[in-house]
């Protein structure tokens, strides 16, 4: 058994749950770190998880910077 993430939950958990193993589940994990306007935009299919998982590792400034060329 793995150590406990958010809401108790073991990465190995959050694996099983997302059906996706090791980076990929990572990667999938990374886009909670957007900003919800990007993270909205992912949902409805206009930008990519790679480019929103990339993108997670910026600062929230930088985020929304970008966002604003998207016609945020």
């Amino acid at each position: 058994m793995g150590k406990p993430t958010h809401f108790g939950y073991t990465f190995s958990d959050v694996e099983e749950l997302i059906g996706a193993r090791g980076n990929q589940a990572r990667r999938i994990l990374k886009l909670n770190d957007l900003i919800p306007e990007l993270q909205e935009l992912i949902s409805e299919g206009k930008l990519g998880t790679t480019a929103g998982e990339q993108l997670a590792h910026l600062t929230e400034d930088d985020t929304m910077f970008y966002y604003s060329f998207l016609g945020g």
